[in-house]
């Protein structure tokens, strides 16, 4: 049987370091979108600074701007799309 080296076979497989970083980061992000349900003024009790007068918008920047880089790891996980096609 041969074996042509141009075909990659892993997919979008990822990669044990990928996923050792991956899953916690989206578990704490997970956590701190609950927490911050639950609690909107956790960063107040838990640090005794008070960014935002305890309305919770800190807290909420923090969730959006972990849950926003989501789309980030997903590109990078799914690798190289097809090919585009030249409408010329």
């Amino acid at each position: 049987m041969k074996v042509d080296p141009s075909i990659d076979d892993t997919g979008d497989k990822p990669t044990f370091p990928q996923v050792a970083l991956i899953r916690p980061l989206a578990g704490f992000c997970c956590g701190l979108a609950v927490l911050t349900i639950l609690w909107p003024d956790w960063i107040e009790a838990l640090t005794g600074y008070d960014p935002d007068q305890h309305d919770g918008t800190v807290e909420w920047l923090i969730v959006l701007a972990l849950l926003s880089s989501a789309p980030y790891w997903r590109s990078r996980r799914a690798g190289p799309g097809p090919p585009s096609s030249s409408l010329d």
